[in-house]
């Protein structure tokens, strides 16, 4: 469950807040007409979280299947380059915890931190209370 774990982590705590664009050309998206040289925006933890795409989507599920986040940009020409590197890291990070911990139990909220509104990336949690049990509780 490792790959689906570190999706679900990533599609719950996108790295990217949002990102703005100019209109190219007059088009209908979702039934909004939309004109040239408008600017648009997309939040990623709202796209992350739209119930036309997922199941449940206020339900961390480390099983959940597919998981078509954007968390990286959703593919096209802004796709994320670390992205790759980043997926790996934090499976790296979610084995060591679960080879050394047979209990992670969240014992609370968490706090989030971000350098919005002045920049539109680095969204990070700043705490997160958890309790971390070996062998038997």
């Amino acid at each position: 469950m490792l790959p689906t774990a570190a999706e679900e982590v990533l599609r719950w705590s996108s790295p990217v807040i949002c990102f703005a664009r100019t209109v190219a050309r007059d088009v209908e998206l979702g039934g909004q007409q939309l004109r040239t040289g408008e600017r648009v925006g997309l939040f990623y933890p709202s796209a992350n979280r739209d119930k036309t795409v997922f199941a449940d989507p206020f339900r961390f599920d480390i099983r959940r299947s597919p998981n078509p986040h954007v968390s990286f940009g959703g593919g096209g020409p802004h796709f994320c380059l670390g992205a790759n590197l980043a997926r790996s890291e934090l499976k790296v990070m979610i084995g060591a915890l679960l080879r050394r911990f047979e209990v992670i139990e969240i014992t609370g909220e968490p706090t989030w931190m971000s350098a919005a509104p002045a920049a539109a990336v680095d969204v990070a949690v700043q705490s997160l209370p958890v309790r971390l049990a070996c062998g038997r509780t």
